[in-house]
């Protein structure tokens, strides 16, 4: 498996070893795209690109820091309103 380097990652190039890197989203379409089934044609931003871009933006990176990936309910709340401010830009 190629290893993911820069800010996307084509679907064709992951799989489940790149979770860390990808998500498990990006991750798991790698994987059926990698196995032959149809999966439109994509990439991702790997978590290190997302990472260096909400760093730039303070206030985008406040509702993450402390939140955990296993509160639904609060990573919902950041989420919505990470999406009102792009959405309002």
């Amino acid at each position: 498996m190629r290893a993911v380097d820069g800010a996307v990652a084509r679907f064709e190039a992951i799989g489940l070893a790149d979770r860390p890197r990808v998500g498990g989203k990006g991750a798991s379409l790698g994987e059926l795209a990698r196995a032959g089934i149809d999966v439109p044609p994509g990439f991702v931003v790997t978590t290190e690109a997302f990472g260096a871009f909400a760093d730039a933006l303070p206030a985008l990176r406040a509702p993450l820091e402390g939140l955990r990936a296993e509160d639904l309910a609060g990573v919902a709340t950041a989420t919505a309103g990470m999406r009102a401010r792009v959405l309002e830009a």
